[in-house]
């Protein structure tokens, strides 16, 4: 796939991601800045096994990265975990401990990899809207 419909198709989910937040009463409201910014950080692939270094390593970096860019919304797309070798819901909490942490609102979408544990993505889904500031809906 090409880098300009990469963005392209990004850029669309995250429009569609914030256009459903806004309908969710409970959500938290996204804006645009007084400046006119919106600014949003992604992580993709992040393949979070739970417990190995990399996973470690991951986590300080989506920290350094949300504590540098400030963001206003944090989007996860795709394999996000590694479904055959985690449990899903501690998987789940564990890859967006970040976001979680600075009380930052999130979305995500699934890979392929994401659902090859033991939880369909339709439960996957169920787990992630129990986490704090999660604006994903099926």
């Amino acid at each position: 796939m090409s880098h300009s419909r990469i963005i392209s198709w990004s850029i669309c989910m995250v429009l569609a991601l914030m256009g459903m937040a806004m309908a969710n009463a409970e959500s938290p409201v996204l804006r645009f800045k007084e400046d006119g910014t919106f600014r949003i950080v992604q992580f993709a692939d992040v393949h979070w096994t739970v417990g190995n270094a990399e996973d470690k390593e991951s986590l300080q970096l989506m920290r350094d990265v949300l504590d540098a860019e400030t963001p206003d919304l944090v989007v996860y797309t795709g394999d996000n975990t590694t479904g055959g070798a985690i449990l899903p819901s501690r998987g789940l909490r564990q890859v967006t401990e970040a976001s979680v942490e600075r009380n930052l609102p999130w979305a995500a979408v699934f890979g392929n990899h994401d659902d090859e544990g033991p939880a369909s993505r339709a439960k996957l889904m169920e787990l992630m809207q129990t986490l704090p500031g999660c604006l994903a809906q099926a």
